[in-house]
């Protein structure tokens, strides 16, 4: 059994979520401030996600939000895949993803702005047309392919390894350097 309801959640401390959030009716908001075990399924919410601890996936993970921004503050972990829809909120990944073990295929679908702050290891990242993206650290490392649906800014010197890479919407430098 899930939680669902038109209000917000927050937990204070360290969670262990082994079922969907939000599935039947979404929640406002889903706030973590401790570490956060997500164990598969959907999480759903009208607004804001932002898990402030280190987050690691024991299973495959949906995060959905009807306009509201997807954070994750620290380390994001574990060797399943993740796919996030935050409609035209933001998403944004400001610690290291999958330095202790490489994600699984990563999707991110935003018309808002998604920003990777940090190295990845995933076995594939794939974002979609819509948004804007920047990548403010470095390198994004993957297995399989990296396909970046939206206009690419580079904020700093930045190392796209893969098996293949497709910018569908170029690239640009946010500043000289």
């Amino acid at each position: 059994q899930g939680v669902d309801g038109p209000h917000g959640l927050s937990v204070v401390g360290d969670a262990d979520v082994r079922g969907a959030i939000g599935a039947d009716q979404a929640l406002t908001s889903l706030s973590i401030s401790g570490t956060a075990q997500l164990g598969g399924g959907l999480i759903s919410t009208t607004g804001n996600q932002t898990y402030q601890g280190e987050v690691t996936l024991g299973a495959d993970a949906r995060l959905e939000t009807a306009g509201g921004n997807v954070t994750f503050v620290s380390t994001l972990d574990g060797g399943h895949d993740l796919t996030i829809d935050s409609a035209t909120g933001n998403v944004t990944f400001s610690a290291e993803v999958g330095g202790s073990e490489r994600l699984g295929a990563i999707s991110v679908v935003s018309d808002g702005t998604s920003r990777f702050a940090a190295p990845l290891k995933a076995t594939s990242l794939e974002t979609d047309a819509g948004g804007v993206l920047e990548i403010a650290a470095g390198p994004i490392d993957t297995t399989g392919m990296q396909r970046y649906g939206e206009h690419l800014t580079l904020s700093t010197n930045t190392v796209l390894k893969a098996s293949e890479v497709v910018l569908l919407a170029g690239v640009d430098a946010s500043a000289e350097g």
